[in-house]
């Protein structure tokens, strides 16, 4: 339960130092044609209080959208890399049985080899 909450607080912590100036970059890149025209418009025009305060707010609502497509872009990634793990910790226990099965019972001491030159 703890590591989860570890992941959220990492998650989170990206989403607000990288991810967000990237989504705000990617978002003005990304405005569809109408939203650009509808912006057009309004920059020619005088903007009242409450027209800014519309603006500004559906901006915000924009970001929000690509923060959280970017969140669940990051949880996907995070579950495929935990199943990566639990995969290759299952294959490294399988790897530890077959060496541990593999090895000799008994010890043999050096002294009863003969060295690889003879």
């Amino acid at each position: 339960m703890n590591e989860g909450w570890i992941v959220l607080g990492i998650c989170l912590a990206f989403v607000v130092g990288v991810a967000l100036p990237l989504i705000s970059k990617r978002g003005a890149d990304k405005t569809p044609a109408a939203a650009q025209g509808n912006a057009a418009r309004l920059a020619q025009r005088p903007m009242s209080e409450g027209s800014r305060m519309e603006t500004r707010i559906s901006e915000l609502e924009i970001k929000i959208s690509f923060a959280e497509d970017m969140i669940d872009e990051l949880n996907r990634t995070i579950y495929r890399q935990q199943q990566q793990i639990d995969r290759l910790l299952s294959r490294v226990e399988t790897l530890r049985d077959q060496v541990q099965a593999a090895a000799p019972a008994e010890q043999r001491s050096l002294r009863d080899e003969l060295p690889p030159h003879y």
